[in-house]
């Protein structure tokens, strides 16, 4: 049985402890030390996603092209490597599921280490969402059509490491809707409320 005077260093020591930790996941994320062409939202540790980062310049969809994003300076949570297309109707992204164009993407860290890819038609996204040993772009929809896939979800990020993520459009499908963009987008952090 504890003291009078140990009891009190305990709970001192068990509210120091809480406040610590919860002050320090309270902490916004310094969007200064992120280096990259993203622009940064933190929503708070409550938010879920915590941290937003939406990449630039986006690719038009109904064009081949490549872009790679050079950036560091990511939290260490895991994040989600999604792929936004905009102008999106939340009523009509079921169009860009239909299309053939091929995306590609490969994330690599300064090491060369692989950390997520994937290549395949959009139009895998008919298949539903991916299992694992399943791997195919998925189709989403909220305020924008994200494309994501398995692969490139709960990707771990060193914060001091650079990363390069490359994506890649080809043998466009002509049905594609013109003025389309697609974009990456990073998010991840924060804590699932039920």
């Amino acid at each position: 049985m504890l003291q009078h005077g140990a009891s009190r260093r305990v709970t001192g020591v068990v509210l120091a402890s809480t406040f610590l930790i919860t002050s320090t996941g309270c902490v916004p994320f310094r969007k200064g030390s992120f280096r990259g062409p993203a622009t940064v939202t933190d929503t708070g540790v409550f938010s879920y996603y915590r941290y937003h980062f939406f990449f630039s310049p986006a690719l038009p969809l109904d064009e081949a092209g490549t872009e790679a994003y050079t950036f560091r300076g990511l939290p260490k949570d895991e994040m989600n490597v999604q792929f936004e297309i905009t102008p999106a109707k939340p009523d009509g992204y079921q169009q860009f599921e239909l299309l053939d164009s091929v995306l590609s993407v490969a994330l690599r860290d300064d090491r060369g280490n692989l950390l997520c890819s994937g290549s395949g038609k959009l139009s895998e996204s008919r298949l539903g969402v991916a299992q694992p040993g399943d791997d195919h772009w998925v189709l989403a929809s909220g305020a924008n059509a994200e494309f994501w896939r398995l692969s490139c979800s709960g990707v771990k990020f060193a914060r001091k490491r650079t990363f390069t993520l490359t994506m890649t459009l080809a043998d466009i499908d002509p049905r594609t809707p013109a003025g389309a963009l697609i974009r990456p987008r990073i998010e991840g952090g924060g804590i699932e409320l039920p």
